[in-house]
């Protein structure tokens, strides 16, 4: 009965962990959140618009993409899900887009906003920007093999490869001295510095390097780009449509009262360090798996010792079958020669 006690200890630890991850979650979700002041102009907005459309790109990975069950997930999914929160506002993803088509859409005014973008003097033709509420880290990747490359000024007077309307396109303008090879995907444009055909990408740090180790290209070197002190060009801000000021002072003051505490939450659940994706729920779920392949492993040796036990006893069973048997026949014999005799 032994492994059965070690299996019940087992699962009671798991239930109890269970539980107090459920415990502390629910007393997240109660803690009560500061109220957003809204003035009788923005309550009329909320009301008149009651579904805002937004354009994402579906591989900025982990600021936003869209997963392989479909949702729309990263950091900027969870700051949305806290405005829609505190404001009441209702947000929808347009998907099924690419990140080109998104923002012509955005550019055209057939979507709302673009919740994930950086602001620059191009964008601000066509867009209203919130505050910031994120920083990312913009780098140059070059091929390992190299060599003439090895800062920002060495760029001048080349050809650099950029995602077609991302931020780093419009940063790239400014340099006049620069030209720029559009890519529609930041894939496209790293597998051209893999195979030489470009000599540098200009692109978000974090999400070019998660998508070249998910491609399995290894060839890659970078540097970062530093930003001037009065440079807000590597900040995250939420693009709203011209016409729609409303918006923006609402998701101002809805960012305004998201608490350090949910800004580190945020964070720590998608970034540990600056580009380093956070694995913590996959360690989670293999936690739980280890426990269950435990479990099984336990239950599978408990009966492994039962099985070996019960062919021990047919074996001595069949050892005494045989020692019985012969003795009959052994008994057999001497009675044949004491009736011959």
């Amino acid at each position: 009965m032994r492994p059965f006690k070690l299996i019940a200890s087992v699962l009671a630890v798991f239930s109890l962990t269970l539980i107090a991850f459920s415990s502390r979650s629910l007393a997240q979700e109660n803690t009560p959140e500061p109220q957003i002041q809204l003035t009788q102009e923005e309550k009329d907005f909320i009301r008149e618009h009651p579904v805002i459309h937004l354009g994402v790109d579906p591989t900025f990975v982990p600021y936003e993409f869209i997963d392989t069950d479909g949702q729309y997930e990263g950091i900027a999914a969870d700051y949305i899900a806290l405005i829609c929160e505190k404001t009441g506002l209702q947000m929808e993803v347009q998907k099924g887009l690419t990140w080109t088509e998104a923002y012509e859409r955005a550019v055209n005014g057939q979507l709302d906003v673009l919740p994930c973008v950086g602001q620059t003097a191009e964008r601000e033709r066509y867009f209203l920007f919130s505050d910031a509420y994120y920083e990312f880290q913009r780098a140059v990747f070059t091929n390992e093999n190299t060599k003439e490359i090895m800062s920002f000024e060495d760029l001048s007077g080349r050809t650099v490869a950029v995602q077609m309307n991302s931020s780093h396109h419009s940063y790239m303008m400014q340099f006049t001295d620069i030209k720029l090879s559009l890519y529609p995907t930041v894939e496209a444009a790293l597998r051209a510095v893999s195979n030489g055909t470009e000599i540098a990408f200009v692109g978000n740090f974090a999400t070019s390097s998660y998508l070249a180790k998910s491609m399995g290209i290894s060839n890659l070197k970078y540097f970062p780009i530093q930003p001037s002190p009065d440079d807000q060009s590597q900040s995250l801000h939420f693009a709203v449509r011209k016409d729609w000021p409303e918006l923006v002072s609402i998701i101002n003051k809805a960012l305004a009262s998201i608490t350090k505490q949910q800004r580190t939450e945020i964070n720590n659940n998608w970034i540990d360090v600056e580009g380093a994706v956070d694995f913590s729920y996959v360690l989670r779920i293999i936690g739980i798996a280890g426990l269950t392949l435990l479990a099984v492993v336990l239950v599978s040796y408990f009966w492994i010792i039962r099985l070996r036990k019960e062919v021990a006893k047919r074996k001595k069973a069949q050892e005494e079958l045989m020692v019985a048997k012969e003795e009959a026949v052994s008994a057999n014999q001497v009675k044949s020669l004491f009736l011959a005799r």
